[in-house]
């Protein structure tokens, strides 16, 4: 009697991605009761950890640890080829119990479970909270809004998404084109991802699992648990602070460029003026010219 294999378990990992000595790493223990593996990728080669399998890499971009750090949040499949189904957590993020509870509540046919934003209420909101609080460039930030605006209004309007936990199955061919996409977005815009999280899921057509958990506490994790967490003035913002400065002096060139512009068409005007004021002159003298005849040719008639 032939008997149909039972499909395998798909091959499962935790991640998380510490770069940049931005805060200090959260141990999570319930690491030590799952069969899933723990992984933490980071850029310090002191970093240890009791529940996760540590493992250092060179950052993606000298210089920029955020955008380094979501190189590895987006695009597990880089680093994690050999798992089927990743879930990625935030640092920030302390899982309360077994992972696999997320998995089973997973849709593989889906391919991608999100947890919908708990406190912004559309992508909109999420931008103008961003700019507020001065997570990212503000020219940056307000090009970005400007190009969803133009090209998909429709998603300005949606329920945001929050990315501090993804689960996703790493063989789908569709949610790799979306990390693809949009890390594109997180190198050609803002480094912040929930702002462009949306956008890139539209434009390739996912339309992901929700899992309906409040976003600082649920019967799974708890957010956020930062310790250490370093201020962000560092080398990152010093960059940032001189691409602001080059950014309003090229502000400033642009508008010196419109004033000589300005003043080049003005001064155009002026000369045509000029001439069309000789012009005029030169019409009335042809007018009482002509008067002059018309009074003669009267007088003569009389």
């Amino acid at each position: 009697m032939n008997r149909r294999a039972k499909p395998a378990s798909p091959k499962v990992c935790v991640y998380t991605a510490l770069m940049g000595g931005y805060e200090d790493l959260n141990e999570q223990k319930v690491a030590n009761e799952s069969h899933f593996d723990f992984i933490c990728f980071t850029d310090s080669e002191s970093l240890e950890s009791g529940t996760w399998d540590v493992k250092f890499i060179t950052p993606l971009f000298d210089n920029d640890p955020q955008r380094s750090q979501r190189h590895i949040k987006i695009k597990p499949q880089v680093y994690l080829g050999d798992y089927d189904v990743t879930i990625y957590i935030d640092n920030s993020i302390l899982l309360l119990r077994d992972p696999v509870h997320l998995l089973e509540q997973f849709d593989l046919e889906c391919g991608l479970m999100l947890a919908p934003h708990s406190f912004r209420s559309t992508v909109l909101d999420e931008f103008i909270e961003v700019s507020r609080i001065g997570l990212d460039d503000v020219s940056r930030i307000m090009e970005q809004m400007g190009h969803y605006y133009v090209s998909s209004p429709g998603v300005m309007m949606q329920k945001p998404f929050w990315g501090g936990l993804i689960v996703r199955d790493s063989r789908s061919r569709l949610v790799i084109d979306f990390q693809e996409r949009w890390f594109s977005h997180v190198c050609r815009y803002s480094r912040r991802d929930q702002l462009s999280l949306n956008y890139c899921l539209d434009e390739i057509g996912i339309i992901p699992q929700a899992i309906n958990i409040d976003n600082h506490l649920s019967d799974i994790h708890s957010w956020p648990n930062s310790r250490g967490r370093k201020s962000l003035i560092d080398k990152q913002s010093g960059y940032n602070t001189v691409a602001q400065m080059l950014n309003r002096h090229t502000a400033y060139e642009d508008k010196i460029k419109s004033f000589v512009s300005d003043q080049v068409n003005i001064g155009a005007l002026q000369s045509r003026l000029k001439d069309a004021q000789s012009e005029i002159e030169d019409l009335e003298m042809f007018i009482d010219y002509m008067q002059d005849e018309l009074d003669a040719v009267l007088a003569r008639l009389k």
